[in-house]
């Protein structure tokens, strides 16, 4: 990592134990040398599985591949860094946890290394909680078959791909930093996404197969959201403090709808609800 991104974890792990009121108990950690750790989890008997992940400080990259349900690489130079890995299937159903070993309550002094790096199999149905601490996130689930996803982010960049899936629901919670979420379309029960501090750009370009209905609220920074051309859109903006940028759109009863919109032969439909907060607000259509 580089040394402004470690300085900025150490900021941001000094101003989290203020905010929770643990400084005065954490204990000073140095860095020692990096450790690496592996982990396969095979899927036994169970049909689907429900993930967890809490992940503490560090990179965390998730993507497919995996030739059982999991595999893991880790590395970290911090022991109470260390990541543990759980498993067991009741029923038909598994329950897969990736978890720190230790609760974090260190202030490190040197340069942290900590990276996870999850593939998970493709053909496995999975519910997936993500919980993302502080540092960048690259998940990349476009290849996973995902039946409902919730993702809350600590501080740090967040590049979400959902991919096209068949999802009961999609959450969102964002943090501090950037945000990059993309959802190809496909079938989701409802879509909740809300954004911290930070820029956040939003892509539902792709091939819809049902109606949906998503809420959006932006935080601190600027928000753009991108809809498909082709299928009919509706979106309400309540707007904060900022801008809204809608070329190409029409205003229909105060909401901002695109030509597809009036396509009676377009029996699917997005409709957006976008909560503004402080920053410019952009709708665009993509083919």
């Amino acid at each position: 990592m580089s040394n402004i991104r470690n300085q900025r974890f150490v900021l941001f792990l000094v101003i989290t134990a203020f905010l929770m009121g643990t400084v005065a108990c954490a204990t000073v950690a140095t860095p020692g040398a990096v450790q690496s750790k592996s982990e396969s989890v095979e899927l036994g008997s169970a049909e689907s599985v429900r993930v967890t992940v809490d992940a503490g400080i560090g990179e965390l990259f998730v993507e497919g591949g995996a030739v059982g349900l999991l595999d893991a690489e880790f590395r970290y130079n911090i022991e109470e860094l260390e990541p543990d890995v759980t498993y067991e299937v009741d029923g038909d159903t598994g329950r897969l946890r990736v978890f720190n070993k230790e609760n974090i309550n260190v202030i490190p002094t040197g340069e942290i290394e900590s990276e996870w790096r999850l593939q998970f199999a493709e053909d496995v149905p999975l519910e997936m909680d993500l919980n993302l601490g502080l540092g960048d996130s690259d998940l990349d689930l476009s290849d996973l078959t995902v039946t409902s996803l919730d993702v809350s982010a600590g501080a740090g960049k967040l590049d979400l791909n959902v991919g096209n899936q068949t999802l009961d629901r999609l959450n969102v919670e964002a943090g501090v930093g950037d945000v990059d979420v993309n959802v190809a379309g496909g079938k989701i029960g409802r879509l909740d996404y809300s954004s911290g501090a930070g820029s956040t750009r939003i892509d539902l370009r792709g091939a819809w197969e049902d109606d949906l209905v998503a809420t959006i609220e932006g935080g601190l920074g600027d928000l753009t959201v991108i809809v498909p051309r082709d299928t009919g859109a509706r979106i309400d903006v309540d707007l904060g403090i900022g801008d809204v940028n809608a070329d190409g759109f029409r205003i229909d009863s105060g909401a901002y709808v695109n030509d597809a919109y009036y396509d009676d032969g377009d029996v699917v439909s997005l409709s957006i609800n976008v909560q503004g907060g402080a920053g410019s607000v952009t709708l665009e259509m993509g083919e």
